[in-house]
């Protein structure tokens, strides 16, 4: 049977106030008198404009003492919707003598509350903490604000999804973004997919498509029951193609795709796959970010047999796409490392991974531009890093709180340090150009004028990540 990408399990938690005694039966003489009142009140909430207007000309408006009681009935009962719209109302309206009659009867309280379905009561102080914040600021538009947010409407579809990818994050799985510990699967497809849905332009999302950890997982297995036999790659395809059925993979300039090799993350970047049908000479680029050594090219050429059977099965011209893979496969399946910022520990390279998609995801030049050079250390300081652990952990714990400007808090805390950290220069890696050359020479001083380009390149990668080029090279197997 074929094995199926694990989904995320949305979690949701259910909190119950067991009673501490036996409750008695509840008539009209035994009723909590607060609860009477919230009753009475809950009924006396005008159904229209009109009803409205008539009974605050006819009422006295409640005084602090009974609206107090209203909330403390509220936390002690289920949340009903006539219970929010009436703490609304209290919250909102009390003291505005009328002047937000009309606004208050064209608001919809009838949208769910997203926390209604995992808790069967609400913090209501948090709540009015909110509305007293916005009362502050801009009046009766911040008021509307402060509704939408609370009664989840005009959340963006993105967001829900978001909120389904947190409800599964276990207090484990956040355990893990303790300093040098690795993160897991579950961590890193979450923020994978946040950079995809929120962190991205809309214009930026027509270009991208960010693979989770399953896809290179499952590939790879694939191939290896194949006998990593190349010629039985079709096989593979046909296992895959569940995962780019409905999507139009080749019409992307850029596919991202995590990779997981004996627990070491790192990045694959599939760049300009439509150059595999194209009539030109362009071919696709295949691009390796890693935060601790070189890689082989072995994912490179499986990845280019995966994308020229991709676009066989979108009916592009097969003569055209075979012309392609000959050519890589006579120049050995070509693709560009650069060096790009390092880990200097055994445990963050999924934060790295992280840090790479979400700039790449916004922005391509930097890596892009003049491939012919590999240092590309500057891209970004390292002190990022140092936070990404708690600006993450931070987030999940914000939007599992239902604070949805969680992800704008976000974005600012990263613009800050990233503003930060740049004005130190010895926050960015680097290479020692004039220390390399020599141990190049010294190394290959018998043959250093038959050193190919590509030779060099490959040297400087291993200078770069290990400080010497006494590095040996076990084949990659998959």
């Amino acid at each position: 049977m074929e094995e199926e990408e694990p989904a995320p399990t949305v979690v949701a938690e259910t909190e119950q106030n067991e009673p501490s005694q036996e409750a008695l039966p509840e008539t009209q003489e035994n009723k909590p008198e607060n609860q009477t009142q919230t009753q009475e009140k809950i009924s006396e909430i005008p159904e229209t404009k009109e009803q409205e207007i008539h009974q605050q000309e006819s009422t006295e408006p409640a005084t602090t003492m009974e609206i107090e009681e209203k909330k403390d009935d509220i936390i002690q009962q289920p949340i009903v919707r006539k219970n929010l719209k009436e703490l609304l109302k209290v919250e909102l309206f009390l003291d505005d003598n009328g002047a937000n009659d009309d606004r208050l009867a064209s608001i919809n309280f009838e949208p769910t509350l997203e926390i209604m379905r995992t808790s069967t009561h609400i913090d209501v102080d948090e709540v009015c903490n909110i509305i007293e914040s916005t009362k502050k600021k801009d009046g009766p538009k911040d008021a509307d604000v402060a509704i939408s947010k609370f009664t989840g409407e005009g959340l963006s579809e993105n967001y829900q999804k978001i909120n389904e990818l947190v409800g599964g994050i276990s207090e484990t799985d956040l355990q893990r973004l303790e300093p040098e510990v690795y993160l897991n699967d579950t961590l890193i497809n979450f923020y994978l997919k946040l950079i995809e849905l929120c962190l991205i332009s809309n214009d930026r999302k027509t270009k991208v498509h960010i693979f989770n950890t399953y896809f290179m997982a499952k590939m790879r297995k694939l191939f290896g029951d194949m006998g990593s036999d190349y010629s039985k790659f079709d096989t593979v395809y046909e296992k895959m193609e569940r995962w780019t059925r409905r999507l139009d993979l080749l019409a992307k300039d850029f596919i991202l795709i995590p990779v997981n090799e004996n627990e070491h993350w790192n990045m694959i970047l599939i760049c300009y796959p439509h150059r595999f049908f194209s009539e030109d000479d362009e071919l696709p680029l295949v691009v390796y970010l890693d935060s601790i050594c070189r890689m082989e090219d072995t994912y490179a050429k499986m990845l280019y047999h995966f994308f020229a059977a991709e676009a066989k099965a979108k009916k592009k011209d097969e003569a055209i796409i075979s012309k392609k893979l000959n050519k890589l496969s006579t120049t050995d399946f070509p693709y560009y490392q650069p060096m790009v910022p390092k880990q200097s520990n055994w445990t963050d390279c999924g934060l790295y991974l992280l840090q790479y998609t979400e700039l790449f995801s916004e922005d391509e030049s930097y890596i892009l531009n003049d491939t012919e050079d590999v240092d590309k250390t500057r891209w970004f300081p390292r002190g990022i890093i140092t936070d990404k652990r708690d600006d993450i952990k931070r987030l999940i714990r914000d939007l599992k709180a239902y604070k949805y400007e969680a992800i704008q808090d976000y974005l600012e805390r990263r613009e800050r340090r990233l503003k930060e950290y740049a004005k130190y220069k010895d926050s960015y890696d680097g290479f020692d150009q004039k220390t390399f050359d020599k141990a190049l020479k010294i190394k290959y001083r018998y043959n250093y004028d038959s050193l190919t380009p590509q030779d060099i390149i490959l040297s400087k990668l291993d200078f770069y990540y290990f400080g010497s080029l006494e590095v040996e090279h076990d084949d990659q197997h998959i």
